[in-house]
């Protein structure tokens, strides 16, 4: 293994639930009872995997709010001076926070945090962040801001926005707010995932490619900051008739109740089970850049594949192809997971 070698991402929650109900959320709160805070055992676990991530890439947040944890502030005081350069989170910022909450947070030096916000229409604003008060999250947002322009060595500050065809025309105007009045650093735009709850609602509010780049063109006259990612179905399904085999990342995601899953991998394991989690994981790096090096000899296979196969012959290549590709990856790469478990666990 390089000695550089690092995880591409580790992505934490510190609860498994949130204070809002957005219709476009990922996670379908029918199945999600109840709220799991993370421990302080845990967390302190975790930190140690700070060293094995890259800065601005080991996330406080993932899939839930971490804002309603009551010892949130707390945690990210505790994360260690030298990797709090590493860490961010994501807030919805519809918790009203205390003044003495935004001003510790101005002052512990995360590489920054994520805002999400979709419209600065109240009606738009609390239809799409259901749950949530835009008088809250403005005088929350603007406390925030008066907290950090007063720190040098405060976070930066990142916006996300989804993008819908409800707030398609308002976004130009929302990533100039953020960056003139809100000291934007970066302008996430992202259209929306495609996801199975509230699909009828969704259907409605995909935009289309054309609509994307018109709004690009927009975003185009600014000199601000500012990203924007791809329709979430240009490229879903691509290695169904192209052969495209993405090689996976080597990312875990940590729930607040100590589960570990490899993502991709469909390897899971439980954090509170291993006593010494920085060498575990450190050592887990070398078997999956095994994995990887299979990963990318499966891809370049597929090109050939690609380059040769007939078109009529393409879905049966790669139902075969699937189904060895997964079989050999599982089953080396959870046996090496299985003896080293063991082994820590000793």
């Amino acid at each position: 293994m390089s000695l550089d070698k690092k995880y591409d991402l580790i992505a934490m929650d510190i609860t498994s639930n949130c204070n809002l109900r957005c219709p476009f959320c990922l996670n379908d709160y029918s199945q999600i009872k109840g709220n799991t805070f993370i421990t302080d055992e845990l967390f302190n676990k975790a930190m140690q995997l700070l060293p094995l991530t890259h800065d601005g890439l080991f996330f406080i947040s993932c899939l839930f709010e971490p804002t309603i944890h009551t010892e949130f502030i707390n945690f990210l005081e505790k994360i260690p001076l030298e990797y709090r350069k590493k860490v961010f989170f994501t807030t919805n910022l519809a918790k009203k926070l205390s003044d003495e909450t935004l001003e510790r947070l101005s002052c512990i030096k995360l590489h920054h945090i994520n805002i999400s916000l979709d419209s600065l229409n109240a009606e738009l604003f609390e239809k799409l962040r259901k749950g949530a008060k835009l008088k809250v999250f403005i005088d929350n947002l603007e406390r925030l801001t008066s907290h950090f322009s007063k720190n040098p060595d405060a976070p930066e500050i990142r916006y996300l926005t989804l993008v819908f065809k409800s707030n398609l025309k308002e976004i130009p105007e929302l990533v100039e707010k953020c960056a003139t009045q809100y000291l934007s650093s970066l302008h996430n735009i992202r259209p929306v995932w495609k996801v199975k709850t509230n699909a009828d609602w969704l259907a409605e509010e995909y935009i289309n490619a054309n609509e994307l780049e018109i709004l690009k063109k927009q975003l185009a006259q600014f000199s601000y900051t500012y990203s924007v990612g791809p329709l979430h179905n240009e490229n879903a399904f691509l290695h169904e008739k192209n052969y495209t085999y993405i090689v996976p990342p080597t990312a875990i995601r940590i729930s607040s109740n100590g589960r570990v899953e490899f993502l991709e991998r469909e390897v899971f394991i439980n954090l509170n089970d291993i006593k010494e989690p920085y060498n575990f994981f450190k050592d887990m790096l070398s078997f999956l850049e095994l994995d990887l090096s299979r990963a990318n000899e499966l891809q370049k296979m597929l090109k050939r594949v690609n380059d040769f196969s007939h078109p009529t012959t393409q879905p049966q290549h790669l139902s075969t192809f699937n189904f060895f590709r997964g079989k050999i990856r599982d089953n080396l790469l959870m046996g090496k997971v299985h003896k080293i478990i063991n082994y820590m666990k000793k």
